[in-house]
């Protein structure tokens, strides 16, 4: 029997949930705090009549085993839905649709000279064959690669054009930094899975994998908590925005971003919180991103499903420009189609603090840039998601820290998040039960 019973898990997102998820299998009493009204965390979807827009993580692919094994265990397997791996590159000039999963769409691919498609395929057989060395979501299996950054990785093994034409829009549009920031060792690892990759989405949204993992766990919502002290027969008293928690717990699990984790921690002694530990919870960069949705109305059968990628030298602020997609294509009449555009970093952060019309405004604009026949004035606005921290920066030198860290942990303070591995759904559920795990003794 474990000497840690009652642990109280502080965030509701992946991590949280999923921590929270397995400390209950484990037999221990779990309450789960959570500062929204909802669980979710960057998984929640934005919900409004007929329309499910993922406020973050939108897709997942077949390398996901943890996410994987909890459908089939949460009986979920029934909303999976297979995502189309067609997107269409654009620059200034032209447009080119990409099918992912086919060799011959990649030598059509119009801005890449026959040498740099063959290159890439070298590099791309070369990483496959090492295929086992990868994981990920594992910072352990990482951390080997991880001495310079994407775009200087990549210029020097594949070449400038393929960089701005194929590796940087591989990588941005879907994580929001920029390449020149993010560690090299992630490229490698998602290159090394590429030949084989199938992407799926969750009809209805993300957030429902939270809301099942947590559906029989006691939650706090609305419950901000502001730090964590600890008592002086060694338990731990939850301070909420509210005041003091009714009750102490034997552990912990701070499964919040990394900046509000190392706020939170600041009065537990060393011997719980190392300095090592707090000083990478101190120094973790977030991506800032905002998402823009329109009801565009009756747009051609041709662009249902789209999504769009810009390429090439000239950077336009907007990451992506697409369609809700399967997850809502068979509910919604033509007239109602929602398309949205996603901002990279520097952009969103531009916008951050402007109304929502202003917002609206200058995307639309910005997306004109590269589709000009759309219409001058935009359409009605379905919403505006904004997301100060949205995706943590995997820089370089970060998943050896991360590995260190991970080695480091023990009960009874633990640390989820996908900050402590990759950004993706897969990493947040894997830190939130490898924190789980440590209460088991």
């Amino acid at each position: 029997m474990s000497k840690y019973q009652k642990i109280a898990v502080i965030g509701g997102g992946a991590a949280g949930c999923c921590a929270a998820w397995h400390l209950k299998q484990l037999d221990l009493d779990v309450e789960l705090f959570e500062k929204e009204l909802y669980v979710g965390g960057r998984t929640h979807t934005w919900r409004s009549d007929e329309l499910a827009i993922n406020t973050g993580a939108a897709f997942f692919t077949n390398f996901y085993p943890l996410l994987w094994e909890l459908f089939a265990e949460l009986g979920m397997a029934r909303l999976v839905v297979s995502s189309d791996k067609a997107i269409t590159l654009c620059d200034m000039k032209q447009q080119y649709f990409f099918q992912i999963s086919s060799v011959a769409s990649f030598f059509r691919i119009p801005w890449l000279s026959l040498r740099e498609k063959l290159r890439v395929i070298r590099f791309t057989v070369g990483l496959l064959l090492r295929k086992t060395q990868f994981d990920l979501v594992d910072p352990k299996c990482l951390a080997w690669s991880d001495d310079q950054s994407i775009a200087e990785f990549a210029k020097r093994k594949l070449g400038e054009n393929v960089y701005d034409h194929l590796v940087r829009p591989a990588i941005e549009p879907y994580w929001y930094f920029s390449c020149e920031d993010a560690s090299a060792a992630m490229l490698m690892a998602l290159q090394a899975e590429a030949p084989g990759a199938q992407f799926y989405t969750l009809r209805g949204g993300m957030d429902q994998v939270t809301t099942q993992l947590a559906n029989d766990i006691p939650k706090h919502l609305g419950s901000g908590v502001v730090e964590v002290l600890k008592t002086t027969d060694d338990r731990f008293q939850i301070i909420t925005e509210a005041g003091e928690h009714d009750g102490l717990f034997d552990g912990i699990v701070v499964a919040t971003q990394a900046h509000h984790a190392f706020r939170l921690v600041r009065a537990l002694p060393e011997s719980d919180v190392p300095a090592a530990q707090r000083a990478y919870l101190g120094s973790q960069n977030y991506a800032a991103n905002i998402n823009v949705w329109y009801r565009l109305g009756d747009i051609a059968e041709a662009d249902c499903g789209f999504q769009l990628l810009p390429v090439g030298k000239e950077r336009h602020g907007i990451a992506a420009w697409t369609d809700l997609g399967s997850v809502n294509r068979e509910k919604l009449a033509s007239e109602d189609r929602a398309v949205g555009a996603y901002l990279l970093h520097d952009f969103s952060l531009q916008l951050l603090n402007e109304p929502d019309d202003i917002v609206a405004e200058r995307v639309w604009q910005a997306v004109r840039r590269f589709r000009p026949q759309l219409p001058k004035n935009h359409p009605e606005v379905v919403c505006v998601i904004r997301c100060r921290n949205a995706i943590p920066i995997p820089e370089v030198g970060r998943y050896k820290l991360a590995a260190d860290f991970q080695k480091a942990q023990q009960a009874p303070v633990a640390f989820a998040g996908d900050y402590l591995s990759t950004a993706t759904v897969e990493g947040a559920l894997r830190t939130g039960r490898i924190a789980a795990d440590l209460f088991c003794t």
